[in-house]
């Protein structure tokens, strides 16, 4: 072989081992990314639950779905507000997975249901209205309209403006149970659609009466006190409150699986003690 040939062949066994390991590195790759494609897990999808709050209850809604979201990020939560028979007609027909009611619903054939908190009906007056509680009596005759000025109750010389919510609202079914038995409220009463409306309806007239959720109490106004005690989460948890009733947790059927973690977690320790942040507890 000539010196010129052991040169050339000197000169190409460099270029083919960076040949040679070039395609064992671009080998190994492939293999690495083979592998870890197949042992990878593909990502679930999250869990749907659909969820839905009497409209008197948006601040047991505030207060519990953030940390319920943490607790549970795996669950997809879709929230609806709006008003009980709407929703437990949507919880009826399947369209919606559990609801949150005032007060125990009539139970249906399948339901699965537990009381998870305590809440109150609140009177509330203006913050200029002297008055400061009444009796089961008065406050029947007041809403009834057969004592229409504060002056007959020791205040002002001024008209009561009686205010109520609409009728077979989930709130106006529990006042008439509650607080006026087999009476009616006076067709001069003015009439809300909601808690929110009542709440800016008194506020802003000083002889007005009405009532809310306790949950819903504000600055704007001021609780009176029924036969001799106010809607604290205190009387409201131990239920001297007259005009207590349960929160109900309502499930179309018994809850299984994710569906069954947020009921357990509302009975929990942990739950009661948020639900405890503005409600009375159950437990």
């Amino acid at each position: 072989m000539s010196s010129e040939e052991i040169k050339a062949g000197q000169h190409q066994q460099p270029a083919l081992w960076l040949r040679l390991r070039t395609c064992l590195v671009a080998t190994l790759v492939l293999l690495v990314a083979c592998g870890s494609t197949a042992t990878s897990t593909p990502s679930q999808p999250p869990v749907v639950l659909r969820i839905g709050f009497a409209e008197s209850l948006q601040p047991l809604r505030d207060v519990i779905m953030p940390i319920y979201g943490d607790e549970a990020p795996a669950e997809s939560l879709e929230i609806q507000t709006g008003h009980a028979p709407r929703l437990l007609s949507d919880l009826r027909l399947e369209q919606m997975d559990a609801v949150f009611v005032l007060g125990e619903p009539a139970a249906e054939e399948g339901w699965w249901m537990t009381p998870v908190a305590i809440e109150g009906l609140a009177l509330v007056v203006n913050p200029e209205n002297q008055a400061s509680g009444l009796t089961l009596s008065q406050v029947q005759d007041v809403f009834q309209g057969r004592i229409w000025s504060w002056e007959m109750l020791g205040g002002a010389a001024a008209n009561i403006q009686v205010v109520t919510r609409e009728e077979y609202s989930a709130a106006w079914e529990l006042f008439q149970r509650l607080a006026m038995e087999e009476h009616r409220v006076t067709l001069a009463a003015v009439v809300m659609p909601d808690s929110a409306a009542v709440l800016d309806y008194v506020s802003s007239n000083p002889w007005a009466i009405g009532y809310v959720t306790a949950a819903f109490l504000d600055g704007r106004v001021k609780p009176l006190a029924v036969e001799g005690l106010f809607p604290l989460l205190e009387t409201l948890q131990d239920q001297s409150y007259p005009f207590h009733f349960p929160v109900y947790f309502v499930a179309y059927q018994d809850p299984t699986g994710p569906g069954r973690r947020l009921p357990a977690w509302l009975l929990s320790r942990d739950g009661q003690a948020v639900i405890g942040r503005v409600y009375g507890r159950v437990r």
